[in-house]
């Protein structure tokens, strides 16, 4: 019974973790999208001569930032969603 508790707990454990990464995802593909949108926006300035190449590269920097920690995050989920699939076989 005392396996059978931890186990439950452990299932539970990495199911909170698969909502806190869902949640995560979609804060970082909005936030991506939005440094994309901003990258732009500082390229068409360049290109009316309104920006600097500094701030293209600072825009693409956190753009780039942004896509890594998405990717990141997208392998923890696929990660925890194993971890939850074999807690669960291990449970039957």
């Amino acid at each position: 019974e005392v396996k059978w508790l931890e186990l439950s707990n452990k299932i539970k454990s990495y199911y909170n973790e698969l909502v806190a990464l869902e949640q995560q995802i979609k804060l970082f593909n909005d936030a991506t999208a939005n440094y994309f949108t901003l990258l732009e926006a500082e390229k068409r300035k360049f290109f009316l001569g309104e920006s600097s190449i500094f701030l293209i590269n600072s825009r693409e920097s956190a753009y780039v930032q942004a896509a890594i920690k998405l990717i990141e995050l997208k392998i923890k989920y696929q990660s925890a969603i194993a971890e939850f699939k074999l807690a669960g076989a291990a449970r039957l």
